[in-house]
């Protein structure tokens, strides 16, 4: 990471936030799966503060784009398949 992002700060934090939103949507993801399969139910607190936690992150992605975080395609490419690898090693 830092080669890539070498003196930029911006698109960093953008590639972090994209791929530090995974944990929430896996945990979400698990807790779907399941509650769908009949093996766990989870009260509805316990789903609200994890979609509290992700907005959290989306408002922090939200920012970096607003900065400009996300403008090179690179730097999006990157930072998508590095959250769906990670999406897929959290659910593995």
């Amino acid at each position: 990471i830092d080669v890539v992002f070498d003196n930029r700060p911006i698109q960093r934090f953008w590639f972090l936030e994209t791929v530090a939103r995974m944990p929430y949507f896996s945990y979400n993801y698990m807790l779907t799966l399941y509650e769908s399969l009949g093996w766990w139910r989870s009260s509805s607190d316990t789903r609200r503060v994890h979609f509290a936690e992700e907005w959290n992150e989306v408002q922090h992605l939200k920012i970096m784009e607003a900065l400009g975080g996300d403008k090179s395609w690179i730097d999006r490419f990157l930072g998508r398949h590095a959250a769906l690898f990670y999406l897929v090693i959290l659910n593995h």
